[in-house]
């Protein structure tokens, strides 16, 4: 937010640079003898276009299609087909090629099938979340750019602290305990924000940031681990590329689709309000009266509309957390063999 309000937004990115660089410098030079055995095997060349086509469709789609309302253009149709079409036929080369891209038998073992789709829902989830918060408290709320990311980093800072803990202490309790209590975590604050008001405070918008980091702490490696368990090394390669592959891709889509429901929910909540506002209401008449200005009484349905929103997404956010929360529970409890090797790899 500070970057973006005194220099410039894509300095966002650019600062990922040297930070990126050093990381890479430092983990060549800390584990690169650590490397595990290799062996060269054919590319994939034919499933390895297919991939980059079909999902660099889909990521187009994603970033435009709000933008283009969706279906309604041209443009977002033929993404759509090509991405489906491409995906389609990939499924189809992978499950037969002997040295596929992506290995899409990984998803026969239950819980890497379990894992995945909870770590990858759980985080389209999430990630809306993070998405929406500051967009709301720009657009509706005065923020600036700034203070809107002071009011989210809050969540930051717990994991700082206890993700060495988690780490280090997750074995020794079943790992879908954790993962149930971030999700409840999740789903008790989502239900939290869903009561937001015109009229909340910053302190009121911090507190369950900070809170939240509760969940992240026990969220990413303990369902990284149950996702990996019982994999066997040799596959673990593989296994880590496409559960992060998922999860990222899912991150996509919890921007676009929140961004989208948002949008929509404005919408709706607007044409109710407005509806309720006639010449004939006294209500409506006498707060027209007080505003002098009918302009004025637009932006506040208009900032109410948004509000409704935004405490719709954290709702039903909140709802989905409790599905995946108990959905957890589908996965197997890991083997003590195999969960360290899981964690490792994360």
């Amino acid at each position: 937010g500070w970057i973006t309000d005194n220099i410039n937004w894509p300095w966002i990115f650019y600062i990922n640079l040297p930070v990126g660089l050093l990381s890479a410098f430092l983990t060549w030079t800390i584990l690169g003898k650590r490397s595990s055995a290799t062996q060269v095997v054919p590319i994939d060349k034919v499933g390895l276009v297919l991939l980059v086509l079909g999902v660099g469709a889909l990521q187009i789609l994603l970033d435009k299609g709000n933008e283009l309302d969706w279906f309604e253009s041209g443009t977002i149709a033929a993404l759509a087909a090509v991405s489906a079409v491409a995906l389609s036929v990939l499924v189809v080369w992978e499950l037969t090629d002997r040295h596929p891209v992506v290995d899409f038998h990984l998803f026969g073992q239950r819980n890497f099938l379990v894992g995945t789709v909870i770590l990858s829902f759980g985080y389209l989830v999430f990630f809306g979340n993070v998405v929406i918060l500051p967009l709301w408290l720009q657009t509706n709320m005065g923020y600036t750019a700034t203070w809107a990311g002071m009011a989210a980093a809050p969540i930051g800072i717990l994991p700082v602290f206890l993700s060495a803990f988690v780490g280090k202490n997750m074995h020794k309790i079943d790992l879908r305990i954790w993962a149930t209590f971030s999700f409840a975590v999740f789903a008790a604050v989502s239900f939290w924000n869903s009561n937001f008001n015109s009229d909340v405070t910053f302190q009121h918008i911090v507190i369950p940031r900070l809170l939240m980091g509760f969940g992240v702490a026990s969220f990413f490696v303990p369902l990284t681990a149950l996702t990996l368990a019982d994999i066997p090394p040799h596959m673990m390669p593989s296994a880590t590329g496409l559960s992060n592959f998922s999860r990222i891709l899912a991150g996509s889509f919890g921007t676009s689709l929140s961004i989208t429901l948002w949008d929509r929910r404005a919408e709706f909540h607007h044409s109710i309000l407005t509806s309720h506002v006639s010449a004939f209401d006294p209500s409506a008449t006498e707060v027209l009266g007080s505003l002098g200005n009918p302009a004025m009484l637009e932006q506040i349905i208009n900032q109410q509309a948004v509000l409704l929103a935004t405490n719709d997404i954290f709702w039903l956010s909140g709802c989905f957390f409790v599905a995946l929360m108990l959905m957890v529970w589908l996965a197997r409890p890991p083997k003590r063999g195999g969960a360290p090797v899981a964690s490792g790899a994360h």
